[in-house]
């Protein structure tokens, strides 16, 4: 059970008023509305208030050359062919110019969604539409006369003004450019012309509160966020749910696959507020990254435990080896230093993390040397550093969105992830976090093409083309195995350092854990299939909380034991064979 009250530092958040336990449902909850068309009407209908922008056909002789299909719909795509105009400039909004145009179209695709709510949906009549509207006017978005028009002494203050400005900004571009380029007719001019103030509004609303797909919830939209989340949200599809909250049963059961639930990820007692986290893979990135993602994309600056622990003892994520203890070749560190992995007789590896109020990070402070001591890199090295950071998010952004992928696309993608992570082991080192995250990457990969083999090599054996027995030892190259395994195990090492208090994590390694399991098992004799299940082990806990669905928990139970299977086999087979050989003799 949860209530929505003041937060101290957030405004309105949802505290819970009875205790929780990991893995335990607080929410589950349907869309309030949402701001993005699913189906090919609707797209139809939010383009043809825009205009020079090409008519769909939704009829029977729909034309079969239009780009438009009931399954290649986006988020992106509805109005990814709107012109801008040259003489509109977005770059007032301090946002890059690939944020500007996705938000940019995002806002007017809410603002004509909306405006067209009432013909998408024949169930919506005046009373529902006027509780419709109560119910997102109550959820959070910034004032467009709280702009601001003074200075603050308060930095944190100025820095949250400065992101609601912006915002703020690029909603007035939307409502201009709608005001010239709205069909006359359409209800999107009406809304535009005659309520500018709601129109902004709900522009702002959706930009503040969306989440994947245009979905608004009303109470799931109301949780704030933390870099240390105590609370994590799942899709229907993935978990079995026992909890139906009375917004999930008056929405269609199309709306099924939309709905989310909320897990509690670590014990939270009543009274206390319940987090999650908006930034998804980036949680485990270093602190100055996970607030300029939070600055750009939800527009304020994040001030939770995490990030004053950090302010105050240093972004262990952002860590990279100390320059003053180990002397660099250019740019470059020596190898064994690199990959961190000296002998007990060599001298251990040393690092440095951002100090608190260094300006981009350039000052540093190394444990060896002192805390007293400030560690500044070498310009052409902090130079190297940057450009590498910046190439892995934008490689990490492209990866992670929702354009179609096809073949070359996904073959660049994985030539680009081998490249920045060998790069970012010779500079960052293999504490930092962009080695980490791009590690995730390249090891789902590695992973997933051990996996095709090991399938393959399963399927000739059962058609009587294969000549192993026992396992599928043959088709796997063992220093694949081995390196895979060794880049599971810092990855474990890297995020138990970050010493999150509240989450488990397996929440990012979980799939991956397996996956090794998996490989370690396939190999078919005893000890690899009693390692694989020590690994499954470590992240049992997590699947037997149902973050991934009670089939996850079946196939953990079965890794589990598969090694206890193959032993008693064993037994059982030397047992027999004994018996035979004692008769033999006698």
């Amino acid at each position: 059970m949860t209530e929505v009250h003041s937060s101290k530092k957030q405004g309105q958040g949802l505290f819970a008023t009875k205790e929780y336990q990991p893995g335990e449902i607080i929410l589950e909850e349907s869309p309030l509305f949402t701001f993005q068309p699913k189906a090919l009407q609707q797209i139809a209908k939010v383009r043809s208030q825009l205009k020079s922008l090409e008519k769909i056909s939704t009829g029977a002789a729909a034309n079969k050359k239009s780009t438009y299909d009931e399954t290649s719909i986006s988020s992106s795509s509805c109005l990814h062919d709107l012109i801008i105009p040259t003489n509109m400039k977005l770059n007032d909004c301090n946002l890059n110019q690939q944020q500007q145009r996705a938000k940019f179209l995002g806002m007017i695709t809410a603002a004509a969604t909306y405006a067209t709510r009432k013909e998408q949906d024949d169930n919506i009549n005046k009373e529902k539409d006027t509780i419709l509207i109560s119910k997102l006017n109550s959820l959070y978005a910034p004032s467009s006369s709280s702009q601001s028009k003074t200075s603050s002494s308060n930095n944190d203050q100025s820095n949250i003004n400065l992101h609601e400005d912006n915002i703020i900004q690029l909603a007035n571009h939307a409502i201009e450019y709608m005001k010239e380029h709205t069909a006359t007719s359409s209800p999107l001019y009406n809304l535009v012309t005659e309520s500018e103030e709601e129109c902004k509004r709900i522009m702002l609303i959706w930009a503040c509160n969306a989440f994947k797909g245009g979905n608004i919830y009303e109470t799931t939209s109301r949780i704030n966020h933390s870099c240390d989340f105590n609370a994590v949200v799942v899709s229907s599809s993935s978990s079995s749910s026992t909890v139906t909250s009375s917004t999930s049963k008056d929405n269609n059961e199309d709306d099924d696959e939309n709905v989310q639930i909320i897990r509690a990820t670590g014990v939270i007692q009543p009274g206390e507020e319940i987090f999650i986290s908006y930034l998804g893979s980036y949680t485990y990135a270093g602190m100055s990254i996970r607030k300029e993602h939070l600055a750009n994309d939800k527009y304020f600056t994040c001030q939770c435990t995490r990030c004053q622990k950090e302010e105050d003892n240093g972004d262990v994520a952002s860590a990279i080896p100390c320059c003053n203890c180990h002397e660099r070749v250019g740019r470059y560190l020596e190898e064994d230093v690199q990959y961190d992995e000296a002998d007990e007789a060599d001298e251990e590896v040393n690092y440095a993390m951002p100090k608190k109020g260094s300006k981009h990070e350039r000052c540093y402070s190394c444990q060896k040397c002192g805390n007293d001591c400030i560690i500044e890199f070498d310009s052409s090295v902090m130079d190297s550093i940057d450009k590498i950071i910046q190439k892995v998010v934008a490689h990490l952004d492209e990866c992670g969105s929702t354009s179609p992928k096809d073949d070359d696309r996904e073959e660049l993608q994985e030539e680009m992830t081998e490249r920045l992570l060998c790069l970012s082991y010779s500079v960052l080192g293999s504490k930092h976090w962009c080695t980490n995250l791009l590690l995730v990457q390249s090891l789902g990969r590695k992973l997933s093409a051990i996996h095709s083999s090991m399938l393959f090599s399963s399927t000739n054996k059962k058609n009587g083309k294969g000549k192993s027995k026992g396992g599928d030892i043959d088709s796997v190259d063992m220093a694949d195995v081995a390196e895979c395994v060794d880049s599971l195990q810092r990855l474990f090492s890297y995020i138990e350092g970050l010493k999150l208090q509240n989450s488990h994590l397996g929440h990012l390694l979980g799939n991956i854990t397996i996956g090794v399991s998996r490989v370690l098992i396939g190999l078919g004799d005893v000890k690899s299939m009693k390692y694989g299940s020590e690994w499954v082990e470590k992240v049992n806990d997590y699947f037997n909380c149902n973050f991934e669905g009670p089939g996850m928990v079946k196939v953990v139970d079965t890794l589990l034991n598969a090694w206890k299977r193959k032993n008693d086999d064993s037994d059982s087979k030397e047992s027999q064979s004994s018996s035979k050989r004692r008769r033999i003799d006698l």
